[in-house]
């Protein structure tokens, strides 16, 4: 609810929610997407032989029902917090407490900045871990996420979630915003870009035999319109990653940007 702004289309479905539900509603919904295929984008990846998949396409995919219709990405009003948030539960018998840090704001969808902010998460989750878990002993578990979106809006998201006792979770979220402000204000030292860029050039060349891997890439360039370098030749985006990218990246996405604070508390504490 404070992420997406208590969004109707964003909220989790609840079971005093059900009886409210327009049930024939949705059945027209229901009929009505699946009544057209004819924009519809298929990816199929593995060890196929085309002439072989061929009859087994034109059966199942070939047969499906097309209404000449050509959709296009509709903004639904979904939108993150639009202020400086902290926002406190109390729930559940579990002692320790969960937090959750979000920055958000509007930024140009583009290749570079999706590599970048992706570099960025990679290089905070080494410096989390380094003084969040085993310097402070503040944690057992905690990670950085990222987001950035072309369509309905050009926005992004970046999160730090972690669990803690609740006893030192200001204490932690302090730490946190300290090693960001410490990338904004001095960059990082490069041996972390170093590590980030290798641990993704062995990744890559893991990934290049994983069909999974593949199928998501070719999504990804339909979706996006890219073509196949933002796929091949990614090495390319690894080998060039500084330091300064970092730094600019945090100054860029996490220095200006809209910030929360959501934390679950035990509803003892």
């Amino acid at each position: 609810e404070v992420l997406f702004n208590v969004h109707p289309r964003a909220l989790t479905l609840t079971s005093s929610a059900i009886p409210s539900l327009d049930l024939p509603r949705s059945l027209e919904i229901y009929a009505d997407r699946f009544a057209d295929g004819g924009d519809f984008s298929f990816v199929i990846t593995g060890a196929v032989n085309p002439d072989e998949i061929r009859p087994l396409v034109e059966l199942w995919i070939g047969g499906l029902p097309g209404l000449g219709r050509d959709e296009e990405p509709r903004n639904n009003g979904i939108g993150y917090f639009p202020e400086d948030v902290r926002s406190e539960l109390r729930a559940g018998l579990d002692t320790a407490s969960i937090v959750t840090q979000v920055w958000h704001g509007a930024t140009e969808w583009n290749y570079d900045n999706l590599y970048d902010m992706a570099a960025l998460s990679a290089v905070l989750d080494i410096l989390l871990v380094e003084r969040v878990r085993e310097e402070a002993g503040g944690t057992y578990s905690i990670y950085s996420a990222f987001s950035i979106d072309s369509v309905p809006e050009e926005d992004y998201r970046i999160l730090v979630q972690f669990s803690a006792e609740p006893e030192r979770v200001d204490e932690l979220i302090e730490i946190v915003n300290s090693i960001i402000d410490e990338i904004a204000r001095e960059g990082v030292d490069p041996s972390y870009t170093a590590r980030v860029s290798e641990s993704q050039r062995l990744n890559f060349r893991e990934n290049l035999e994983r069909n999974p891997w593949w199928n998501a890439q070719i999504q990804f360039l339909i979706k996006e319109g890219l073509d196949w370098r933002f796929a091949t030749d990614k090495v390319d985006w690894y080998n060039a990653l500084t330091p300064e990218d970092i730094q600019r990246a945090a100054q860029t996405w996490m220095s200006n940007a809209t910030y929360g604070e959501i934390i679950l508390f035990p509803e003892s504490f």
